[in-house]
């Protein structure tokens, strides 16, 4: 009777709502994929490209198991036409002007608005997430990213002054969970709970709860699949915490509470990129998210993510290919041979150092040392020849001072920094009479252990001024973003500026509540090995570990090693190669030069911004308000 009585258009209304797609239905999503004949291949170039002699892997729907469709699986060759096509693109892209890319992001999201029901159709079907929960989060905030990308695109020439856009850049994105995974996972399952039979022709899980399994079994430690929910008892706060800490991953976490000052105590303590107070899956685009450990080490939203894909204004561009003469098997394998242990031509030199592990000097596990040699050839001293053994008591004493050092407040390990300063003046002859012996004029000797003591109190001053940000993320309620540090971070300095670099990449390390075992210059190791005899009077023993030794066979154990939580080398474009290959291993975070040189007596290269975004990560730690 209604219909009958309303005008034309309220019955093309009723009889769209008749007879058209319910929202929850995935017609038009498979409709979509027959329009690709079931087969998705390569978006290259702005084409789809289906390219013969391909292997396919199905692309099931996860809840009935039926075969959706087939995607290409991507050879070599694939991949090199995709970055060329990238690369050619990116010298007209990035020469727009940062209000142009703005109006292209923003032609993107009204695409995204124009074909909305596809896209949340599509990511229900494929994901077997509930279309409502797509629809009202995913594609909105998929829009409201690429508004915030635009409007710091359009600033971007005053926002992000004296950065440039990085390159080509390849992507790897995990399988990730809902924005509201964690309520996804026990709504049904209870409703850095009785499961029946499992149908073997279906990839899912019926809703299921599982208790009382020890913290190191395989379900409590990797990603399972949905709707399964594993719950842990604990007694404490601090035994929770140790239980959620325990796991390799470290995405993101909720913490749930009557009593706010127990669950922010817990919301700083857990390892992970995000962490809700009494909510979940809240996100914004002004607000970073990220993780740590074997979730990965990037970041994505607020200006966080934008650093991700920019580089300081005339830094050496990455190298656009890798060695392929490169040995990953043997790469810094062999140990040399026991060296001589007294001294040749000339002078005497003084006794051999011993490795400064723990806060003192020992030996090294294979009773052998090295000779150094000043820029006439003549014998300088001797060091300690590292070895594997040496690097695994280095990294157990920086993990037994880390909780310590961090725990300690940005004024405390400022007035530290401000002693070590103080130390390097008062050696200040000697080392200068070191960098002389190096081939530096006096004066230029004397100017880098200033500079050097400079870095120590600039950085110490930087810290304690760094502070927390809080911002408010929409009627959402404050977000505070946090800077954390790494954990047990490893630097393999470059041969120039022996002393100047070794600074450097100690003080903000340590300014930000890290601590370091340091492979010191291959060419001058004793200038470092001089700080250390102050480093041990001024620093809590394990904070700063040095281990000398041939370069590549450290920096092999260092990279492999699995409780090493950072790497920075600055070395050859071979050892770069290899320590981003080996730390792949723990997903560790690597800055490495790819051989390139650094000037490390300018302030932007040796104590600029880039610094300050390595040496710590991102957490944010959303309190929202209301209900």
């Amino acid at each position: 009777m209604a219909a009958t009585r309303a005008g034309p258009r309220a019955r093309e209304i009723f009889t769209s709502l008749e007879y058209g797609p319910v929202p929850e239905s995935h017609a038009c999503a498979l409709a979509w994929l027959d329009t690709q004949d079931r087969c998705l291949g390569h978006y290259v170039n702005g084409k789809w490209l289906k390219p013969e002699h391909r292997n396919s892997v199905p692309c099931q729907d996860p809840i009935t198991g039926e075969n959706l469709a087939s995607c290409l699986q991507a050879q070599a060759e694939d991949v090199a036409a995709a970055v060329e096509a990238a690369r050619m693109a990116f010298k007209g892209w990035s020469a727009h002007p940062g209000v142009v890319r703005a109006q292209h992001l923003t032609r993107l999201a009204e695409v995204i608005q124009k074909h909305q029901r596809l896209l949340w159709t599509l990511e229900s079907l494929v994901t077997g997430r509930a279309v409502r929960e797509v629809r009202d989060g995913d594609v909105q905030l998929a829009q409201q990213l690429l508004h915030y990308h635009a409007i710091q695109a359009s600033t971007q020439e005053e926002a992000l002054a004296g950065w440039e856009p990085m390159g080509v850049i390849g992507l790897i994105l995990p399988p990730t969970f809902s924005f509201l995974e964690m309520m996804w996972r026990i709504c049904p399952a209870l409703a850095v709970f009785q499961a029946g039979d499992v149908p073997s022709e279906r990839p899912f899980y019926p809703p299921t709860l599982v208790s009382n399994l020890p913290p190191a079994s395989p379900c409590a430690q990797v990603e399972v699949p949905w709707p399964v929910v594993v719950a842990s008892p604990f007694r404490t706060a601090k035994e929770a915490l140790l239980v959620a800490n325990g796991t390799p991953r470290g995405g993101s976490a909720s913490v749930w509470s009557e009593r706010l000052g127990q669950a922010l105590e817990l919301g700083y303590g857990l390892q992970v990129g995000t962490v809700w107070i009494n909510a979940h899956g809240l996100r914004d685009p002004s607000v970073p998210t990220g993780g740590c450990k074997e979730s990965g080490c990037s970041w994505h939203g607020g200006p966080d993510g934008l650093y991700e894909y920019l580089r300081p204004s005339g830094t050496p561009a990455r190298l656009s290919c890798l060695s392929k003469n490169l040995n990953y098997d043997t790469f810094g394998l062999a140990v040399p041979s026991t060296l001589p242990a007294g001294p040749e031509i000339g002078p005497s030199p003084a006794p051999p150092y011993g490795l400064f592990v723990g806060g003192r000097f020992q030996a090294p596990g294979a009773r052998s040392s090295r000779p150094i040699r000043d820029s006439s050839g003549n014998l300088h001293g001797y060091v300690a020849e590292g070895g594997a053994k040496d690097i695994r008591g280095a990294v157990e004493a920086a993990h037994q001072a880390f909780p310590g050092w961090a725990g300690q407040s940005p004024g405390a390990r400022a007035a530290l920094l401000w002693a070590l300063a103080a130390a390097l003046e008062r050696r200040k002859s000697t080392l200068a009479s070191r960098l002389e012996r190096q081939g530096a004029e006096l004066k230029a000797a004397e100017a880098e252990v200033e500079l050097s003591a400079r870095r120590l109190r600039a950085w110490g001053a930087r810290v304690q001024a760094q502070g927390h940000t809080l911002q408010v993320a929409g009627l959402r309620g404050p977000v505070l973003r946090l800077r954390e540090p790494l954990g047990v971070l490893a630097v393999v300095c470059p041969d120039e500026w022996p002393l100047l670099a070794f600074v450097s990449l100690l003080a903000p390390a340590l300014a930000y509540g890290n601590t370091v075992v340091m492979v010191p210059s291959a060419a001058c190791p004793l200038l470092a090995l001089e700080v250390c005899q102050d480093m041990a009077t001024v620093f809590p023993a394990g904070l700063a570990n040095v281990v000398t030794g041939d370069r590549d066979h450290l920096t092999r154990c260092l990279a492999l090693h699995q409780d090493v939580q950072a790497m920075w080398y600055f070395g050859s474009a071979q050892g770069s190669q290899f320590v981003e290959w080996a730390s792949a291993g723990n997903l560790k975070p690597v800055w490495a030069s790819r051989g390139c040189p650094r000037a490390w007596d300018q302030e932007a290269e040796g104590a600029g911004p880039e610094l300050g975004l390595r040496v710590a990560r991102t957490k944010a730690l959303w309190l929202p308000m209301g209900d």
